[in-house]
């Protein structure tokens, strides 16, 4: 019968002569890590980058975190705030709803959506999810902010009482933390109210966050005029002028308000800035021959007087007041 032979031993090769390549071994152990460690660790590398403004960095991480776990809130969240960042807000309101799907209970996922659809203008829906942000968790200020916003126009109680919680829980004691626009609106929200003095409060921290804003400037140096605070308004309105120098609408207001405090030269050459711009604006025709009379230059007065009523065509009660001067001065 024949016999079968036994298969040689096979031969042990020194391990001196085992060469595997460096990058095999990298993959090997990044292979053998669990997911959920992968997960943790791309996370914390995506924060640090993201608090080192290494924002690709941090982009690249979160990627790295859905490859293994493909619905993640917080990496989800994450792509979605460097969306908003990039003013890609249809692609951000698409990470945030993806982690809110996942998550329902995640304010954070709640929020990014509503201020993704925010600036989509999509304004109810954004309403509804800044709702359950800030029902999921009342702390979060920024999501009572952007309800307070939306909601501003239909009612302004209810509005008024979210910016101040908003504002708030922004404040991180040193009086920032919080941001202009808000407490813009704010102030807007306010005077609407007739809730005057707050509506300053709120407009002056506006221009301390914001201090070369014209915009902020003009409305708050434009209320405290109205509350009869010329001198307290000078300012503002003078700084809101020379940063928008081709205003008319700034212009006239700083002319203005320097007529109430009575200084009339600076008055008078506000007047005239206004009138170089615009030949035909009819109040600053008649407030400067009324600077003009009240500075003594009664010669100067009469012939501005005499312009404004040739000019003034749509205000017939002004232009009878400026002819009405005119004869008056001619006859002193």
């Amino acid at each position: 019968m024949k016999r079968h032979s036994k298969s040689p031993a096979p031969r042990m090769l020194p391990s001196a002569s085992i060469l595997i390549p460096a990058s095999i071994l990298c993959f090997a152990v990044a292979c053998s890590k669990e997911p959920r460690e992968s997960v943790l660790e791309n996370l914390d590398a995506a924060e640090a980058a993201r608090k080192a403004g290494d924002y690709s960095e941090a982009t690249e991480h979160y990627e790295d975190v859905l490859e293994v776990a493909s619905q993640n809130p917080e990496a989800l969240i994450g792509l979605g705030k460097e969306a908003m960042r990039g003013n890609r807000s249809g692609e951000a309101r698409d990470y945030f709803a993806q982690a809110a799907a996942a998550d329902p209970e995640d304010a954070e996922a709640h929020l990014g959506l509503g201020q993704a659809l925010e600036e989509l203008g999509e304004s109810a829906e954004a309403i509804e999810h800044y709702r359950r942000s800030f029902e999921l968790e009342p702390d979060l200020g920024m999501a009572h902010l952007g309800f307070a916003r939306l909601i501003r126009r239909e009612d302004r109680e209810l509005s008024i009482r979210h910016y101040r919680t908003g504002l708030e829980l922004e404040d991180d004691g040193s009086g920032g933390g919080r941001d202009a626009e808000d407490f813009y609106d704010f102030g807007g929200v306010l005077s609407e109210l007739g809730m005057s003095g707050e509506a300053v409060e709120a407009y002056e921290n506006a221009a301390r966050l914001e201090p070369e804003d014209p915009k902020i400037l003009y409305r708050f140096g434009s209320l405290l005029r109205e509350l009869d605070r010329g001198a307290e308004a000078v300012d503002p309105l003078r700084r809101a002028a020379e940063l928008e120098p081709g205003n008319v609408k700034f212009v006239y207001k700083y002319a203005s308000v320097l007529k109430d405090i009575e200084q009339w030269d600076d008055a008078i050459a506000g007047f005239r800035r206004v009138l170089k711009m615009d030949p035909a604006d009819e109040k600053s025709l008649y407030k400067l021959a009324s600077c003009l009379e009240k500075s003594g230059d009664l010669s100067a007065a009469r012939a501005a007087y005499a312009d404004a009523a040739s000019k003034i065509v749509d205000d017939k009660k002004l232009k009878s007041r400026a002819a009405a001067k005119a004869r008056d001065l001619a006859g002193s």
